[in-house]
């Protein structure tokens, strides 16, 4: 069994702004680099018996920024950035406001844009994947943290439960667990908590 901690990246200006990101490759600001230390905070309090082990991430640079965080605080290494992990392309969406999509496409049906199909399809995937690495490790690891985007979790989320899921709050964290037969269960749901860390270690992040 491998245990994934799978990490909403910090804030963007972005996200602050109401902006659709997507595959749009946009840095943490201030607000975003406390809460990934957040969420580091979070990880190093969920006491199940075994430490994290890596982190991985999703090539854009809001999940690379947010896991060196969490690997700089937690002492664990980065692995290689995997690509399924990215946010969902949003197409013609992208750049434009939340307000803009509701008015033109309530369903976020974007001329262009990634379906949730295909999203889930390389979600999975890139689960799968970083439990082989972690059974392929010396030694194994069992623990392994995956900073990604919200539309991915709750694409993941969804797929394991079957419910819909609420939005997840940049640095939340959700648990899942990849079984032996690779198949994917929910561990368990874990918020951020609201701490203070020092975030001046985190400042020249760009």
């Amino acid at each position: 069994m491998v245990a994934v901690a799978l990490v909403r990246h910090g804030q963007t200006e972005w996200n602050a702004g109401g902006l659709i990101q997507g595959s749009s490759d946009i840095p943490l600001n201030a607000a975003g680099r406390a809460q990934a230390a957040a969420a580091a905070a979070t990880l190093l309090a969920f006491g199940d018996g075994a430490p994290w082990r890596a982190v991985v991430t999703s090539p854009l640079r809001r999940a690379v920024q947010t896991g060196l965080v969490l690997a700089d605080i937690l002492g664990v290494p980065v692995w290689a950035p995997v690509p399924g992990l990215r946010e969902r392309h949003y197409g013609l969406g992208e750049g434009r406001s939340d307000a803009w999509a509701e008015a033109h496409y309530p369903a976020w049906d974007f001329p262009e844009a990634e379906s949730p199909l295909e999203v889930l399809t390389r979600a999975r995937a890139a689960v799968l994947q970083l439990a082989s690495w972690a059974d392929a490790a010396v030694p194994a690891v069992t623990h392994i943290v995956a900073v990604t985007h919200g539309g991915v979790i709750q694409s993941l989320l969804r797929d394991v439960t079957g419910e819909p899921v609420p939005d997840i709050p940049n640095g939340g964290v959700r648990l899942i667990r990849v079984e032996e037969d690779r198949t994917t269960k929910l561990s368990g749901l874990v918020e951020t908590k609201a701490v203070r860390p020092d975030t001046t270690r985190y400042g020249d992040l760009h």
